[in-house]
Order: structure tokens, then sequence, then C-alpha cells
């Protein structure tokens, strides 16, 4: 690829992109480099091109303050109208910061009603665990039959598989305290399932 075809392709190259390739040179051709800086003194020149940077960076620096804002004051369960008007923000347009703000809420939302405890998602939950942890055991029982061996990755296999069904039935995440609860003791029963399957069947040589 010649000089010109690099041009014709790095020329509308976002300011992203091209911060990227200085900052990572040395994983680029010599003329690629000298490309971008030729296209970089032909939008203003370097520190205009710092500048904007800069900008950008501040820009997102802003959006990822005023995230954190937010879940602080939601936790805190401050009146949503309050939480724009306790911080200052300078590039964030008005639309922007209400969209943030909706998009907070409703994530908070959704984690709160993950986190709540209910009746009806516990004994979910619970039926949740004694398919997984039954479906864990015979696993295990049958990979400890055929090998004779407690094998880690099986073991582990134990909590991934009862935090599955129990998250499949009562649709509660590793957020919520009754669902890690469950899954421990699901986890535990099928350790203890694989066991009484390995002494009732035995080890198949």
């Amino acid at each position: 690829m010649n000089i010109s075809d690099l041009k014709n392709k790095y020329k509308d190259a976002s300011l992203e992109k091209l911060a990227e390739i200085l900052d990572n040179s040395e994983d680029y051709t010599p003329e690629v480099v000298s490309v971008i800086k030729d296209i970089i003194e032909e939008r203003g020149g370097l520190e205009k091109f710092q500048q904007e940077i800069a900008i950008i960076q501040d820009y997102e620096n802003e959006k990822q303050l005023l995230r954190s804002h937010l879940q602080i004051g939601l936790r805190k369960n401050i009146a949503h109208s309050l939480l724009l008007k306790e911080i200052e923000l300078k590039y964030l347009s008005k639309t922007e910061q209400d969209q943030i703000l909706q998009k907070e809420v409703k994530l908070w939302e959704e984690e709160r009603k993950d986190r709540a405890i209910t009746s009806e998602s516990v004994i979910k939950g619970i039926l949740g665990g004694l398919v997984g942890g039954t479906v864990g055991g015979v696993i295990f029982g049958i990979s400890m039959i055929g090998s004779g061996k407690i094998m880690f990755m099986i073991v582990f296999s134990l909590w991934v598989i009862s935090y599955f069904f129990i998250w499949l039935f009562s649709r509660k995440t590793k957020r919520n305290t009754a669902t890690i609860i469950i899954t421990v003791f699901s986890s535990v029963y099928a350790f203890l399932l694989g066991q009484i399957l390995l002494a009732i069947f035995g080890v198949q040589r």
C-alpha cells in the first residue's frame, strides 16, 4: 500500500484512532506513522490535536464522574430531581445528563429488584438448587466412578451448575443473598450425592 492509499485510508479517521496509532507507533510501519502525522498537521497541527484529544478525555471522564455520583446518590435514596443539581458539569449537555440519569435509575431499579428476597424467589431458588444439585451430583458421581479421582474442575462445576439452575428458576443473580446461600447448600448436596453414588456403585476398573 503506497502513501496515497494510506492517506485515503486514514484521512477520515477519528481523533481517537489517530491518537491510538501515535501512542502505539511501534505497532505500525513508519509509512503509516508518517501519514498520520501529515493528517494531523492538515487538521491544524499537533498542539490543536492534543487539545482536542484532551477535551474528549475530559468529556469521557465527566461521564464516568456523573455515573459514579448518580450510583452513590441512588444508593443513598436521594431524590432523582436533586441528583443532577449536586454536581457541576462542564461538557455534558442537559439532554446527555438526563439520558445518563435515566439509564442509571433503570440499572439501579433492576439491581434493587434483583437483591430483593421474596418468598416466591426463595421457593423457586430452592427448587432450582435441588435440580441443580441433583444434576451436579450425578455428574460428579459418574466422574468419580469412572476415574476413582476427585477432579478439581468437576468440584468447581458443582457451584456453576447449582448457580445456573437457581438463577434459571428464581431469576435472581449472585447479588441476591438468598441465591448465594442456596447455591452453597446446593453445591454441598451435589458433592455428598456424588460421594453416595460412588459408595453405592464403587469404582469401575
